[in-house]
């Protein structure tokens, strides 16, 4: 072999080499990326579940108020009625 084509195979050795160091850093950060592209999958995961049960939690809330207003016109409504039923009473004087 020619001294000029030891030159060109060293040449293409040499960027060989070079790209393969290349690719290795490429699989390096691949393999970060995918760790963190992982933890923020958790995260999302962890985040959702926490609006899902604030969503319930929200939506529990709502009922217990509904009842609650629900109830207290409920009671507001007997009062009335009792308190027609004194004086319904008071008038016929069995007090």
């Amino acid at each position: 072999m020619k001294i000029g084509t030891i030159d060109k195979f060293q040449k293409i050795e040499k960027e060989l080499k070079k790209m393969i160091s290349q690719l290795n850093s490429v699989k390096d950060e691949n393999k970060t990326l995918k760790k963190r592209v992982n933890e923020l999958e958790k995260f999302k995961a962890s985040g959702s579940k926490k609006i899902i049960k604030g969503q319930k939690v929200s939506s529990d809330y709502e009922n217990l108020k509904n009842n609650f207003n629900k109830l207290t016109r409920e009671k507001e409504l007997l009062r009335k009625k009792v308190d027609q039923m004194l004086k319904k009473l008071e008038a016929v004087q069995i007090f």
